[in-house]
């Protein structure tokens, strides 16, 4: 998800600077700004991007599990975000 919130902002051409984008925050705050807000993609995509961010935090910084229901909600997520962002931007 997070390479396709990327591509988009680049397929967009907002200017990303190397420091706004460094971070997932960063590519996500980006996101929101210039995608959603500017009526590019739909809210919801930026929710899931956020939820999917909470989730990575959890895994690889608490040590606390992923629920099963979680994870296999975030692989669909990830299909609906990508696909979406293809459809969007015309990127194959």
């Amino acid at each position: 998800m997070f390479d396709a919130a990327h591509a988009a902002l680049r397929s967009a051409n907002v200017a990303e600077t190397a420091s706004a984008t460094k971070t997932h925050r960063g590519l996500i705050a980006a996101f929101g700004q210039h995608l959603v807000l500017g009526g590019h993609v739909a809210s919801e995509l930026g929710s899931s991007l956020n939820k999917v961010e909470r989730l990575r935090l959890l895994a690889d910084y608490t040590g606390d599990p992923v629920s099963d229901d979680d994870a296999v909600w975030a692989v669909g997520q990830a299909d609906i975000f990508v696909a979406a962002i293809r459809d969007a931007f015309g990127i194959a």
